[in-house]
Order: C-alpha cells, then sequence, then structure tokens
C-alpha cells in the first residue's frame, strides 16, 4: 500500500503536476536576541557582506559612515565625529560588539571587540585574511550570544 503510494506520488512529481517545497523567501528561525554590532570604519564591500549575514539572525546593526551604507539599508548610520556611546544611552540601548579594522579607537568599554587584522590585540578577536564571504560566516559564531570566542588571532 504505502509503495503504490509513494511511487504514485514520485509519477505525479516527475510529470509536473505536484511540485516540490517552494524555499525562497524562508527566514532562519534562529535570531540573536539583544545583540548589537556597531560596523565600524570597514571598506564598504566588507561591511555589505557582514551586515547582510548578521540580518539574518536578527543583529541590530550600527555602522560608521565610511562603511558605505545609504539610510534604507536597515543599518543605522552615524556621521563622522558623531557620539556614538551619548546617542546608545540617550536610546538606552547597550552595544554588544564592534567590528573594526581600527583597533585604537576602542571606546566602548563593556562592548566585545573584533579587529579585522593581521596583529594581535589584546583582548580581541583578531580575524587576518580570507575573502568578505569567509568573514561573514566567522562573525555568526563571533557574535552570538551563546558562545565567547576567547581572544585571539585566527587566520583564515
Amino acid at each position: 500500500m504505502a509503495d503504490n503510494y509513494l511511487e504514485k506520488k514520485m509519477e505525479e512529481f516527475q510529470s509536473g503536476k505536484r511540485k516540490g517545497l517552494a524555499t525562497a523567501g524562508l527566514r532562519p528561525s534562529l535570531r540573536y536576541r539583544g545583540v548589537t554590532v556597531l560596523l565600524h570604519d570597514l571598506d564598504p564591500e566588507m561591511a555589505d557582506t557582514i551586515a547582510r549575514t548578521l540580518k539574518l539572525v536578527g543583529v541590530t546593526l550600527l555602522a560608521t559612515c565610511k562603511c558605505g551604507f545609504k539610510s534604507g539599508d536597515g543599518v543605522r548610520i552615524y556621521p563622522e565625529g558623531t557620539d556614538i556611546a551619548a546617542d546608545l544611552e540617550m536610546r538606552h540601548e547597550g552595544l554588544t560588539h564592534v567590528i573594526t579594522k581600527n583597533a585604537a579607537a576602542m571606546e566602548f568599554a563593556t562592548a566585545r571587540y573584533i579587529v579585522l587584522g593581521d596583529d594581535y590585540v589584546p583582548d580581541c578577536v583578531v580575524i587576518s585574511g580570507g575573502v568578505p564571504s569567509s568573514i561573514a560566516a566567522l562573525m555568526l559564531s563571533a557574535v552570538n550570544p551563546a558562545c565567547t570566542l576567547q581572544p585571539q588571532v585566527i587566520k583564515l
């Protein structure tokens, strides 16, 4: 009985009467609640790739204007010289992670820093090398609230 049923369904599928399940537009159920990431002074291609990846898991994204975002991209953009810490305090929001190329710009005491570069930086995860897509995939682990990457240099 079951064999006949499966054979009939397979014939319907092969003949085009039965369509497969559509997966376009489905969103992953994984959500990083309460995670706010600042993209600080990244080149536009890297910032865009990381932003698209982190948006999929519901991360709140902030960026400096050097990252090349426009309004409407789903990213809060801060112009050069803006006091980001004061703005976040005024909004009663916290910042959990900063992704930057400039390790010297560490102005957020409570945020974890992820530095894209080659040199070891104390108390930071440093990601060296790699293409934007591989770095963006690694960011899913780096900003995951359920795990903590120890300070280290990760060479891709």
